[in-house]
């Protein structure tokens, strides 16, 4: 029995965990394979065991992520785990997207969420923030979600049932008031895109345009252009080499986040036309 870790991540988060889910699959001797959301393709189906993970964007999974597993991936009696990391609330993500499944025929086996550092409010802290300081001497291989997350794993090579865990289980209340704050989040988020901008530091190396998940950004002659389909990811803010890109003044000269631990994040590596040096 193999295991498809399919996973998108936006700095690093996501990634982090994914890799530690095929650490511990690997120390059962069990057959998986990490899928980043750039290599999502119908050799998706080549998998019955299916682990799920996004990070959460204004309290949801994001859309454009789902969308492109529902368009390869056939859920009918296919077996899902769903992870995700966040920094404040999971909000309705996981409920909206365990819905989407079951609509789909997949049975939803177990699910977690992880406390990371969020990419989007780190990234308009200080570089000598405390908060940022104590962020880098963390060591993220001791967070207490990873534990449960193998635990759960061995309970399913087990044949064992988990119960669903509460981020699947919203009552009425809950479900409407976390709507109805995720409706109330997207103008933020939509004056937030329109902060975005490249200042006349940019080299015009084009990386921007290279990392970018859902090819909004173009650089042409150095001019570095803006689309307006953002999810704000921050990837190319954090990644930029120069540090050009920023939303505004919010994130200019602040801090970068490459990742957890010391093994730094690298999103160009995800896509199919990447050779190494």
């Amino acid at each position: 029995m193999n295991y498809g870790i399919v996973y998108f991540s936006g700095t690093g988060n996501t990634h982090f965990v994914a890799n530690k889910i095929k650490d511990i699959l690997d120390n059962y001797s069990v057959e998986s394979e990490l899928i980043p959301y750039e290599k999502i393709s119908a050799d998706l189906n080549n998998y019955n065991n299916l682990f799920i993970g996004f990070p959460v964007y204004g309290l949801v999974a994001p859309e454009f992520f789902i969308n492109k597993i529902i368009q390869y991936y056939d859920f009918k009696d296919k077996n899902i785990y769903l992870f995700g990391t966040m920094a404040y609330s999971s909000g309705i993500s996981f409920y909206k997207l365990s819905m989407q499944i079951k609509k789909l025929g997949g049975n939803i086996i177990g699910s977690r969420v992880v406390s990371m550092p969020g990419s989007d409010g780190i990234g308009m802290l200080s570089k000598e923030s405390n908060i940022v300081k104590k962020m880098i001497d963390r060591d993220f291989n001791l967070i207490p979600e990873i534990k449960n997350i193998k635990e759960d794993i061995i309970k399913i090579l087990n044949g064992v049932k988990i119960p669903l865990n509460e981020s699947l289980k919203l009552n009425i209340f809950n479900k409407t008031f976390f709507e109805i704050l995720a409706f109330l989040m997207l103008p933020f988020e939509n004056v937030l895109k329109r902060k975005l901008y490249a200042d006349n530091t940019c080299s015009g190396c084009g990386y921007c345009q290279k990392i970018c998940p859902v090819n909004n950004i173009t650089v042409s002659n150095k001019s570095v252009i803006f689309g307006n389909s953002c999810v704000i990811c921050m990837r190319c803010i954090h990644h930029c080499p120069l540090e050009s890109i920023n939303l505004g003044k919010l994130t200019k000269n602040k801090y970068k986040y490459h990742g957890p631990g010391i093994i730094k994040f690298k999103p160009l590596t995800f896509f199919k036309d990447y050779q190494k040096d």
